[in-house]
């Protein structure tokens, strides 16, 4: 939800939406969420722990089982599901998973093994669903962020289209490729 809240509100790209559109924004990031990650995840993560059940080394293999399973499918998904929900088509879909999965993935790990090491490390442990979700929260925004931006393509694009915005209209003043300016 609080994910959603913060797209709706124009924190990562919406600021150009009026309040309808915020709001569908938020529905569909907090339903995706609640459905995704709230549903998917409680499933997983009870069939994880009847599989596995136990202390130190069962914690440490369900958790490295859900960065390496489950994880990584909900991260495709929520980079193919926004392009849609937002009406760019599947080319866009593709496009954000062809950039931002892989590039995402490995930021994932990197994040959630070291904030699951300091709320084991550091958090007593009825701080830990605190901490926890304050980490999502965290991730949450850096993943929205993220799919927010243009895919390089499209990033390639404007930039290109800049380029011969400048080159058309100031062309004796400003070479845009040489990086020079007004002498």
């Amino acid at each position: 939800v609080a994910q959603g809240v913060s797209w709706a509100l124009g924190v990562h790209g919406s600021s150009e939406l009026d309040w309808s559109a915020r709001l569908l924004r938020c529905g569909c990031v907090a339903s995706f969420g609640g459905l995704a990650v709230g549903c998917g995840g409680e499933v997983w993560w009870r069939a994880l722990s009847r599989y596995f059940p136990g202390g130190t080394y069962e914690a440490g293999l369900r958790f490295t089982l859900d960065q390496a399973v489950f994880a990584p499918v909900v991260l495709g998904l929520a980079a193919a599901a926004w392009p849609l929900v937002e009406g760019r088509g599947v080319s866009a879909a593709r496009a954000h998973v062809d950039s931002d999965w892989y590039h995402m993935l490995g930021k994932m790990w990197t994040f959630w093994g070291g904030a699951s090491a300091a709320s084991y490390l550091l958090a007593p442990p009825q701080w830990q669903p605190s901490a926890a979700a304050a980490a999502a929260v965290l991730w949450s925004a850096y993943v929205s962020y993220r799919l927010h931006h243009p895919a390089p393509e499209e990033a390639e694009a404007n930039a290109s289209a800049i380029d011969d915005y400048l080159r058309e209209h100031r062309s004796d003043r400003y070479d845009v490729r040489a990086g020079g300016g007004d002498d």
